[in-house]
């Protein structure tokens, strides 16, 4: 069993508490299909901090749901920018790849995906519907 002593705790107030907060937001109106919502909380998160690689994936997400894999593909290359050696972000990409029909690109980032170690504050950061490579490959569209 750990010990949290004092210091190892955030005050509640601080920035990084509040960009949790924020991040937890944006994620669950993305798990609801809120993408107004979700939008939101994740420019609220940016404000915050500029190169906040969670709500640019999540963002990237609330794209695909609105049915613009244009602008998300982008905003998921950034991420992975941000944050490459996390599996979620790198799994985002393989996904997103997946689908829009670059099975190639796709099936390399699900491999380093596979090497990763998951988020260490996010573990459950990608929505259900993102999270498994062959269902969104399945569901791929590559005319786009």
């Amino acid at each position: 069993m750990t010990n949290i002593t004092p210091a190892d705790t955030t005050p509640v107030d601080t920035p990084n508490s509040s960009l949790r907060d924020t991040l937890y937001e944006a994620a669950a109106h993305l798990a609801a299909s809120r993408a107004e919502e979700a939008i939101i909380a994740c420019e609220s998160a940016l404000k915050i901090d500029p190169n906040c690689a969670e709500s640019l994936l999540i963002l990237g997400f609330v794209s695909f749901e609105l049915d613009e894999p244009a602008h998300a593909l982008p905003l998921l290359v950034r991420a992975h920018e941000l944050q490459p050696n996390i599996s979620e972000f790198t799994e985002a990409l393989a996904v997103a790849y997946a689908r829009v029909g670059n099975v190639n690109e796709g099936l390399f980032y699900a491999k380093l995906a596979t090497t990763q170690p998951a988020h260490p504050l996010y573990p459950d950061l990608l929505p259900a519907q993102y999270r498994d490579f062959l269902i969104n490959l399945e569901e791929s569209k590559p005319y786009l």
